[in-house]
C-alpha cells in the first residue's frame, strides 16, 4: 500500500483579526514573538503598539529594579508576592557603545522601560536629585520586542531633567516630560 499524504488544510480558512488578537493576547511574550513569522496579518497584529500595550496590561504586575554596578542587571519580582525566591533576572542586551558609561533605569510605563546613558562624565543620582554631565542620551526599551529607540538628542549647552513618563490620553502615545533650560 502506497503512502497517501493527508489532505491539505483548506486554504480558505481565514480567522477574523479580532479572534487572532484575542488568541495572541493569551500567549506568553516569547510565543507572540514567534507567531509573527506565521503570516503578514499576524505580524501586523503582534507588531502594533496597541497590541503591545494590551499584552502588557494582561501580564501580572512586577516590580522592576536595577542593580548598580558593572552589569547594570535588571531584576523583577511579582508585585503580588514580593518574594525573594520568585525573583528573576531580565535579560537586557544593552546597545553596544565605544565607551561604556552605564545605563540607568529612570522610569517605566505600560511595559516600556526608560533608560538614561551618560557619555563623557556620565550621569549619577544624588540623594534627592538626578545630575547630568556632558550630553547624556535617553532611550526607550521594549522588553517584548527587544527594541531600543533613542529620544531625540537635546541641543548642546542645554540642561534636560526627565520629570515624567506617561501615556497621553487622547493620542495613546508615550510621552516624556522634561524640564529644560533651553531658550
Amino acid at each position: 500500500m502506497a503512502f497517501q499524504p493527508e489532505e491539505a488544510a483548506p486554504q480558505d480558512l481565514n480567522l477574523n483579526d479580532d479572534v487572532v488578537t484575542e488568541i495572541l493576547l493569551r500567549l506568553p511574550s516569547a510565543a507572540v514573538l514567534r507567531s509573527r513569522a506565521i503570516c503578514r496579518a499576524w505580524r501586523r497584529i503582534a507588531s502594533s503598539p496597541a497590541f503591545a500595550a494590551a499584552h502588557a496590561r494582561r501580564r501580572p504586575l512586577e516590580l522592576i529594579f536595577q542593580r548598580h554596578g558593572p552589569s547594570g542587571a535588571l531584576e523583577s519580582i511579582p508585585a503580588a508576592a514580593l518574594d525573594e525566591p520568585q525573583r528573576r533576572c531580565l535579560d537586557v542586551e544593552y546597545p553596544k557603545e565605544s565607551c561604556w558609561r552605564g545605563y540607568y533605569l529612570i522610569a517605566s510605563c505600560d511595559g516600556l522601560l526608560l533608560f538614561q546613558r551618560g557619555r563623557g562624565g556620565g550621569s549619577y543620582y544624588g540623594p534627592d536629585r538626578f545630575v547630568e554631565k556632558l550630553s547624556p542620551k535617553i532611550l526607550f526599551y521594549c522588553p517584548v520586542t527587544w527594541q531600543w529607540t533613542a529620544v531625540l538628542p537635546r541641543l548642546a549647552g542645554t540642561f534636560t531633567l526627565p520629570c515624567g513618563f506617561y501615556v497621553h490620553g487622547p493620542s495613546r502615545e508615550h510621552r516624556l516630560l522634561c524640564l529644560t533650560n533651553d531658550h
